[in-house]
């Protein structure tokens, strides 16, 4: 008897020995369950607010640029010829998917013969507000303001793709329709036309029916009698180089160019321009090269990137941009395309230069801007 007892403690205690291992398996595979599900909770709730964080963000540049426009749609309110305001005016206007509030006051208490216009966009529960003052008799915006600019209508099934989300940088002027097909054409920013915009084209926001946009003249006589540089026939440059700050060149004649552009400087053409291949900026932050000519200004097709402020105004309108066909798109990351019209052969993308102000118009010459 003691012989069994003593077999059947054996087998007790070996048995309660075994029984231990096994519970500390399941609590451990129990307890990765619970990491494995917290990480995976915190990971779709992390993926989850970026997605919430891309959206607010694009929101916030959509409401920003009707805002924008709120703000240059009450001005143009208060300078219309049809029109004797009264201040304060209260405004409201649909701009894209946004709903525009706009306020014109009188500001010459704090500033004399200026407005003070106050433009609140809102959208999907978001508002922004934008408040600007201006001069009583200010022009309407200024044509490089815009990162394309035509005085007359454009008519395409290419894409056009202007600005960029979410930074923006491309608003449109056309002093006409605004007819863009392309499934792909997109404007982020303000789409101005003096008529009509076709409702397919996706764009921040639009405003048809506008005051028509200034295109000043080309004043050779200045640029012949300020330039350091003076070409007396048509020439060709490649890799131009502009050895002191805001070099002024005139070119009496046709220019072709292409290649890498050092420096700041601009080229004014009594005569057409051919880009004939690339032309970018050795350092895209600090460099800047304004093209002006007074007859066509060619993109060719080998020419797949395009910087700078490209400008085309002919006494007679024959200012064209024209773009040779190509399977390739073109790319203006950093500049204005602005003219007498647009004849395009392919995709057009085109970013406005953020560091175009108005001091950066006057130190390159920039028609209207002259001295």
């Amino acid at each position: 008897m003691r012989a069994r007892d003593a077999i059947g403690n054996r087998c007790r205690h070996r048995g309660i020995a075994w029984g231990r291992p096994r519970g500390s398996v399941y609590l451990i595979a129990l307890v990765a369950i619970v990491v494995g599900l917290t990480v995976g909770l915190a990971l779709l709730a992390s993926a989850s607010q970026a997605v919430r964080t891309e959206g607010a963000l694009r929101d916030q540049g959509v409401l920003r640029n009707a805002a924008e426009g709120g703000l240059e749609y009450g001005y143009w309110a208060f300078t219309s010829p049809t029109d004797q305001p009264n201040l304060p005016m209260q405004l409201t206007t649909i701009l894209g998917d946004c709903v525009v509030r706009v306020d014109v006051v009188n500001n010459a208490t704090q500033i004399a013969d200026t407005i003070r216009v106050t433009s609140t966009a809102n959208r999907k529960g978001r508002a922004v507000s934008l408040t600007r003052v201006f001069a009583a008799t200010e022009l309407a915006p200024d044509v490089f303001d815009y990162a394309l600019a035509l005085a007359g209508s454009t008519i395409t099934s290419e894409n056009i793709i202007c600005g960029n989300d979410p930074a923006g940088n491309g608003d449109v002027y056309v002093n006409g329709s605004i007819i863009w097909t392309g499934a792909g054409s997109a404007v982020y920013g303000t789409a101005y036309a003096r008529t009509t915009i076709n409702d397919s084209l996706f764009a921040w926001a639009k405003c048809p029916n506008q005051p028509p946009l200034v295109f000043p003249a080309i004043d050779l006589a200045h640029y012949r009698a300020a330039a350091s540089v003076i070409y007396t026939d048509s020439t060709t440059l490649k890799n131009p180089t502009f050895a002191n700050p805001y070099t002024l060149v005139y070119v009496n004649g046709d220019l072709k160019i292409q290649g890498t552009a050092t420096g700041t400087g601009t080229i004014a053409v009594n005569g057409q321009i051919t880009v004939q291949n690339d032309l970018v900026y050795s350092d895209i932050n600090q460099d800047k090269i304004a093209l002006i000519a007074t007859e066509q200004i060619k993109i060719a097709k080998a020419a797949k990137t395009v910087n700078g402020i490209v400008y085309a105004r002919g006494p007679s309108q024959e200012g064209i941009i024209f773009l040779a066909n190509s399977s390739n798109p073109l790319t203006v990351a950093s500049g204005v395309l602005a003219g007498d019209g647009l004849t395009i052969g392919r995709e057009l993308r085109v970013t406005h230069d953020p560091g175009l102000d108005d001091q950066m118009k006057e130190a390159l010459h920039l028609p209207g801007h002259t001295p």
